[in-house]
């Protein structure tokens, strides 16, 4: 999952683009490939993979501007949520989807999760992450 400004700027011709946010559902068993779903994606179709372009509002950061990005699933209901904030501006990006039957809690344990900043085709954005703060509140709903 990754909230993503170009969608800001896109002209993706007959493609909706109501938001900023790309989820994907990725699964790697052991000695396997990885499987990305859904697919086809519920947003774009075939041959895409995943929910874009979801989401509500879009904003465009300009140079120097500074951003957060919270996330949070909730076991229980098995959503993902997340907000894109602008801290200059106040604008704010949204999204929540229903991982439905694509995803299945995780059984407790110890887990490694991945944070990242990266440019679409390194052409129209340069992030850096700055500041990481995590915070643990996990319950499986049984």
């Amino acid at each position: 999952m990754w909230w993503d400004p170009f969608y800001a700027y896109c002209n993706c011709g007959n493609k909706p683009v109501p938001g900023e946010w790309v989820v994907e559902v990725a699964y790697c068993p052991p000695h396997s490939n990885i499987t990305i779903s859904p697919f086809p994606s519920p947003t774009w179709g075939s041959p895409y993979h995943g929910w874009i372009a979801v989401g509500s509002n879009k904003f465009r950061p300009s140079d120097g501007q500074r951003l957060r990005l919270m996330v949070e699933y909730d076991s229980a209901t098995n959503k993902l949520s997340g907000a894109a904030t602008n801290l200059d501006t106040g604008e704010t990006a949204t999204f929540s989807i229903d991982l439905g039957n694509y995803f299945t809690p995780p059984q407790p344990g110890t887990y490694v999760f991945g944070v990242g900043a990266g440019a679409w085709y390194d052409y129209y954005a340069d992030w850096s992450v700055t500041y990481i703060m995590t915070q643990q509140s996990y319950s499986i709903a049984h």
